[in-house]
């Protein structure tokens, strides 16, 4: 029975999915690491409203325009009040800092969000990136070939070269 190119791109779909799902729960493992590494870490891990609150600080630093309350309640879709209470508690820590009603990272903070992140993302994209690029093989020989047949040799080593890494 042929064996057909969408049978293998959807496995290899299984395959990325498969891929994502661990980064997804690697990329958490990180986070936990890198949360016990500092107290603004720990603070901006603890809540998803948070995270997106330093990712937003970081945008904002280095952009070099600030973002007032009611942005970031907006850009994070939470109420004005609890922007204002990240904000503040932040500033008071030294994390963030205010100027003219406008508010971003420290340039400590900025340089320390780089480094995690940087460290994270390097750690989680390389098993997701192989295991696209099979897609993307595997998409470029479905173009070619309708169906992989006993008498088709070469489609066959083609395919198991890509499976198999």
């Amino acid at each position: 029975m042929p064996i057909l190119i969408s049978e293998l791109i959807d496995l290899a779909r299984q395959d990325c999915a498969y891929a994502y799902a661990n980064v997804e729960l690697n990329r958490n493992a990180l986070r936990t690491g890198i949360a016990n590494r500092h107290p603004a870490t720990s603070y901006y891990f603890s809540t998803e409203p948070k995270r997106h609150m330093s990712s937003l600080m970081y945008k904002a630093h280095s952009e070099g325009r600030g973002v007032t309350p009611g942005e970031a309640a907006e850009a994070l879709k939470i109420s004005r009040q609890a922007a204002t209470k990240i904000l503040n508690e932040t500033t008071d820590a030294g994390w963030t800092v205010r100027r003219r009603g406008q508010y971003m990272y420290a340039d400590d903070m900025a340089r320390m969000y780089t480094q995690a992140v940087s460290d994270m993302l390097l750690e989680v994209s390389t098993s997701l990136t192989k295991n696209m690029q099979k897609l993307i093989t595997l998409r470029e020989i479905a173009s070619s070939h309708l169906s992989l047949t006993d008498d088709d040799r070469s489609s066959d080593n083609e395919v198991s070269e890509v499976i198999n890494g």
